[in-house]
């Protein structure tokens, strides 16, 4: 009987491995509030972005304390991993980038950055949206900021005295407008560390659908047309208490657009440099490709498009897998047997592998599997049995070796039914006895 528990628990081991590095955000679902997406007046009418002000350059009085917002500022926290802060800033290009920090003061605060776009006269700027403790802060009626070409500065007016949570989201797309904070001013003080991130990260890459075109106000190739905090994303990520990555590129796919959604994928942000890879420091849990919309308008083969969207997929795959390849086999023996667990992984990667192999097997060492990870498991390990009964070959060496060992052949029926004889509890003991303590192999 324990062999044949030391065999479900191999399977066990080796089916849900893929999942084994995301979290379930049900348990740990985070703090941070659905933010809305309009700004009320009083009379319950919404403000569209179009109306709203740039507030005036204002200097610094002298009761401010200016923070500089660079690389070395730990007490922020950037929302899009993506966007490595340099020396001069915290970059905030993608859809949804941004930045979060605890705050303790009141009266103004005073954003200063710099915004730099290729585009057109009516379309040189773009919109952010502020958030203090989970709620959207409005400027005056409306819910957005407007910052045009150059140096500019979003001023957060009257924050009330006390300690907040300040979260400032860019939500213009990518395409349009490119920004580098720089500096924040304020009465008070900062957190010394930063907001901890969500357990999960959820990554989107795509084209407009992403960023938020048009569900503001008619399509008209304006920044005023787009909010990126209401696309389907961002959305989701505030559902699942996810922190969030949107790689979108509007009007562009995998094979349109310069660079297109392939080439400036390993990218922090090409449109700054071509020459520097995104480290992937922190792998996205989760990623979502929407990609073909503007592929289509170019006649594109669907025989092309499926190579090269493979193709994608295995990038986004390497980029963002911890491991090459993963597998747990059984090797039984007379008196004894072997477990062994196989993994592949990049140098960087291999003691996160490793934890989560440990995790996994101390989950199994005191967690009883579920009703539904019994049955599947039981399901499979008959299946794979049965198949390889096909072969005259493999049963009449699996029936040598039962004769010589165990002095006694059963036959398939009989093994299936000790299979589901098996109880979650004789996995677990067994699995204390078997995991408790494991050598280790590392070749480098």
């Amino acid at each position: 009987m324990k062999r044949v528990a030391a065999i479900l628990l191999a399977l066990a081991m080796a089916v849900p491995f893929a999942s084994c590095a995301t979290n379930d955000p049900s348990k740990n679902p985070g703090t941070s509030a659905r933010s809305t997406t309009e700004a009320q007046k009083a009379d319950g009418t919404t403000k569209t972005p179009g109306s709203s002000s740039t507030p005036d350059n204002p200097e610094t009085p002298d009761d401010r304390t200016v923070f500089a917002l660079n690389g070395s500022s730990a007490w922020v926290k950037k929302l899009d991993p993506r966007m490595e802060a340099t020396a001069d800033g915290i970059p905030c290009d993608w859809s949804a980038s941004g930045i979060e920090f605890v705050a303790t003061g009141k009266g103004d605060m005073t954003f200063a950055l710099t915004v730099t776009t290729n585009m057109g006269a009516g379309k040189e700027g773009c919109f952010f949206r502020a958030y203090v403790d989970g709620a959207a802060y409005l400027n005056g009626e409306s819910a957005y900021y407007e910052v045009k070409k150059g140096d500019a500065t979003i001023t957060l007016k009257n924050l009330p005295e006390g300690t907040h949570t300040i979260r400032l989201v860019k939500v213009t797309g990518y395409t349009l407008a490119n920004t580098m904070l720089k500096s924040v001013s304020f009465d008070g003080t900062v957190a010394e560390t930063a907001p901890a991130a969500k357990n999960l990260l959820l990554e989107f890459v795509g084209d407009s659908i992403c960023c938020g075109w048009g569900v503001i106000v008619d399509h008209k190739g304006a920044y005023s047309d787009q909010d990126a905090t209401m696309a389907y994303p961002y959305l989701i990520a505030e559902a699942m208490g996810a922190d969030l990555s949107v790689m979108a590129l509007s009007g562009q796919g995998l094979t349109v657009g310069n660079p297109g959604i392939f080439a400036g994928y390993k990218y922090a942000s090409p449109n700054r440099s071509m020459k520097t890879e995104y480290s992937f420091a922190r792998k996205a849990d989760y990623s979502i490709l929407n990609v073909g919309t503007n592929d289509a308008f170019q006649n594109l083969s669907a025989a092309d498009f499926e190579a090269k969207l493979k193709a994608f997929i295995a990038v986004v795959r390497e980029k963002n897998g911890l491991s090459y390849n993963i597998e747990a086999s059984y090797t039984p023996y007379g008196d004894t047997g072997i477990v062994a667990i196989y993994f592949s992984s990049d140098h960087s990667n291999a003691e996160q592998c490793i934890e989560l192999i440990e995790g996994q097997l101390h989950k199994l060492r005191t967690v009883p599997l579920t009703a539904r990870q019994l049955s599947m498991a039981k399901k499979q390990f008959i299946a794979q049995l049965a198949i390889s009964s096909e072969s005259n070959e493999s049963y009449m060496l699996g029936a040598g070796k039962s004769l010589l060992v165990h002095d006694g052949i059963d036959t398939m029926e009989q093994v299936y039914a000790k299979v589901r004889a098996l109880t979650a509890r004789q996995l677990t003991e067994v699995a204390e006895e078997v995991f408790s303590d494991m050598s280790r192999l590392i070749y480098k």
